[in-house]
């Protein structure tokens, strides 16, 4: 929320016009799109844990690039941003239904009203703290950020294989 927020008056503050900022944000998002189906895949095949603490990791390091280069090497990492945090939403949903299979559409809701409440929040936050020490200092926390909630995701999801849901049994005929 907060990079779909304050990237474009960030660029607009370095003298990108319009247009071009409109396009990185869209691709960031279009590519976060890819990045969540994606990484899901990957998560099935190689563990949830290993996929969501990879990402978050790497997507901070592409997030600390575009706030670190310029031009075009600035652009791709943006992007690159996009697609590797992409698949810490949908993770951290599937995460939180392994946890507690009883309660699948409960922890769905929990964590996806964590997701856009804590985002809102947080882009709140970093609003009122921008305007005291100005954006890119406090832009510059972002990728700091993913480092920690790498760093979370690791120590709170349990590695190994899923546990299947458990089955609701049909009802025997008398």
């Amino acid at each position: 929320n907060t990079l779909n927020t304050f990237v474009p008056k960030y660029q607009q503050d370095l003298g990108v016009a319009s247009d071009s900022y409109g396009l990185l944000v869209s691709l960031n998002t279009f590519a976060g799109a890819i990045g969540g189906v994606a990484g899901a895949y990957l998560a099935d095949r190689v563990g949830l844990r290993r996929i969501l603490v990879g990402t978050l990791l790497l997507g901070g390091a592409a997030l600390y690039a575009f706030f670190h280069t310029e031009g075009m090497v600035s652009y791709v990492a943006f992007v690159v941003a996009g697609l590797l945090t992409g698949p810490s939403h949908t993770l951290l949903v599937v995460s939180g239904q392994r946890r507690f299979p009883d309660k699948m559409a409960m922890m769905s809701g929990f964590f996806l009203g964590f997701t856009f409440v804590s985002g809102a929040g947080g882009t709140w936050i970093l609003g009122l703290l921008a305007d005291r020490y100005g954006l890119p200092q406090m832009l510059s926390y972002l990728p700091w950020a993913l480092l920690l909630a790498a760093g979370f995701a690791f120590l709170a999801v349990p590695r190994g294989a899923a546990k299947p849901a458990p089955q609701e049994s049909e009802p025997q005929p008398a």
